[in-house]
């Protein structure tokens, strides 16, 4: 962060009318990172009679050398997406010859991968990036939590189940939203009795639980000659 200026830099021609060898001086010709920009120096040139002139001159300097990135960050594995932040993937640290101004990342995520650009910015606007990849693999099945269930026909016969009535607080290490599904959802007076089917319960990752399920069929149709009732429990009416 620092740079020497000559006064041979500075000078642009400067003559004498009778010797060749002239001295020449600047008052500064060290400059830092406090220096950026336009600097005012005095420029003194002396000929072999002792004659001086002096002049003033501006020598501006600038920045132009990026950050280092100090630390380097490989390829990561993690589980589920939430697992994705620096704190568990890894920090990247950089320096700068004069001042680092910001280091920021910016991720674009897939199905199954991030990619992390790492930012780095001095005082000057100098950039430097580096990217950092993070694939996902969810590699734990759901857990399948069921419990049997006991539903009955409508009047016309019939029934759907949804996945929901079955469930019973299935879950996963990643998602909270689970896709889940039966393998059998109509039912009908041919299926009245016990019922083994399964239910899957699938995640985004796509890894899947299958359980077997038990479930009665009840059919509640009771048919009053006398009356012509039909009398169904599910909505607890009565029509004649």
């Amino acid at each position: 962060g620092s740079v020497s200026v000559s006064p041979v830099e500075v000078d642009n021609g400067s003559s004498d009318n009778c010797s060749d060898g002239l001295l020449m001086a600047i008052d500064q010709d060290s400059f830092d990172c406090s220096s950026l920009g336009d600097n005012t120096v005095v420029f003194t040139v002396s000929d072999s009679g002792g004659n001086t002139t002096t002049s003033t001159a501006t020598i501006t300097i600038i920045d132009n050398i990026a950050p280092i990135f100090t630390t380097e960050v490989e390829s990561i594995t993690v589980e589920c997406i939430s697992e994705i932040g620096p704190e568990n993937t890894g920090f990247l640290e950089a320096s700068d010859n004069c001042e680092l101004s910001s280091l920021t990342y910016e991720d674009s995520i897939t199905n199954n991968s991030v990619t992390r650009v790492w930012t780095a910015v001095d005082s000057s606007g100098n950039i430097s990036t580096q990217n950092q990849l993070i694939n996902i693999i969810d590699s734990t099945d759901p857990v399948i939590q069921i419990q049997p269930l006991t539903i009955s026909l409508d009047t016309n016969g019939q029934v759907t189940l949804s996945p929901n009535q079955v469930d019973s607080g299935s879950y996963d290490n990643c998602s909270q939203n689970l896709q889940k599904s039966l393998s059998q959802t109509e039912f009908s007076c041919s299926d009245v009795g016990e019922n083994n089917f399964e239910e899957v319960a699938e995640e985004a990752s796509c890894d899947e639980q299958e359980t077997n399920l038990l479930i009665h069929l009840q059919d509640l149709k009771e048919f009053k000659q006398s009356h012509n009732w039909i009398i169904d429990d599910i909505f607890d009416s009565a029509t004649e």
